[in-house]
């Protein structure tokens, strides 16, 4: 169900999203991500759904957004981002912080 918003919201946008889906790990991350990307490919909206897939980047060709998988890994995830939807996979077992969250939820407060 996530995997069909980030899609939705990425491609159907006038504006340029940002779409970010954070888990503990980045294979944890790439579980979402990769759904997302099976959708496209199957072309779950009316037309073709045109995107390029670029050092773990979705970007919509259409309006420019982007989906991106993070995790507590990157040693600067979420920094400098402007989210428009953020899916925090597994929060309530699988992240041991919060620290991936509250770097997500100052993003958006600061933009």
């Amino acid at each position: 169900l996530l995997a069909i918003i980030a899609s939705y919201v990425a491609y159907n946008s006038h504006e340029i999203e940002e779409v970010y889906i954070a888990g503990w790990t980045k294979e944890q991350s790439k579980i979402c991500y990769n759904e997302i990307l099976n959708q496209l490919k199957r072309s779950v909206f009316k037309e073709g759904v045109h995107y390029t897939k670029s050092y773990g980047v979705l970007t919509m060709l259409n309006n420019d957004s982007v989906i991106k998988p993070l995790s507590k890994e990157a040693k600067n995830f979420g920094d400098g981002t402007n989210p428009s939807v953020n899916i925090i996979d597994e929060y309530g077992t699988a992240h041991k912080t919060n620290e991936i969250v509250d770097v997500q939820i100052s993003e958006v407060i600061n933009h």
